[in-house]
């Protein structure tokens, strides 16, 4: 995988859509006669964003909202980006430290991800617009657990690649 500039912000929104159960997408409110992938692109497309590719194909990206991060992946590539959360971190403090994650309530492994990478809950929103309730997660770079200890991500480098994995371009640097 690698990160390039600017984020695909029609896969950006797919991945985002994944985060929720079926059912919770039925209930979402969306204006009539609106798509929800238009009004996604319409509000982040002046945002500073990178996005992460796999064999030339656009797989998720983060995006910065002033001090806010988003940040979206395929399922499939979950464990992969992770390899590559040092120069995610590294570009999302460039612009705001801290920097604030909004995340779904229901998305356990982003949950469990923003936990063990040193993420703070600074509370929870219900949001009327959609009927759903996110976590406001704060990011510091002085809490950032990756910065402590490389011995898991060098260990996860290592290893062979599966299936899943192959194909990758995994940076060296991480």
């Amino acid at each position: 995988m690698k990160i390039v500039a600017g984020a695909d912000l029609g896969v950006m929104y797919a991945e985002e859509l994944r985060a929720y159960p079926p059912q919770v997408l039925k209930q979402m409110k969306l204006p009539e006669m609106t798509s929800g992938e238009a009004i996604f692109k319409r509000c982040y497309a002046g945002c500073p964003s990178i996005g992460f590719e796999v064999d030339g194909r656009a797989v998720g990206g983060c995006l910065m909202e002033e001090n806010k991060m988003h940040l979206a992946v395929h399922p499939d590539f979950h464990g992969v980006w992770t390899l590559q959360i040092a120069e995610v971190f590294d570009w999302v403090f460039s612009h705001s430290d801290p920097a604030i994650g909004r995340i779904y309530a229901g998305n356990r492994p982003a949950l469990r991800l923003a936990h063990h990478i040193g993420g703070e809950v600074l509370g929870r929103e219900h949001c009327p617009a959609t009927g759903l309730d996110f976590m406001h997660i704060e990011f510091t770079s002085e809490r950032m657990v990756w910065r402590r200890s490389s011995r898991h991500r060098d260990r996860r480098a290592r290893r062979a690649l599966t299936p899943r994995t192959a194909g990758l371009e995994i940076s060296a640097a991480v």
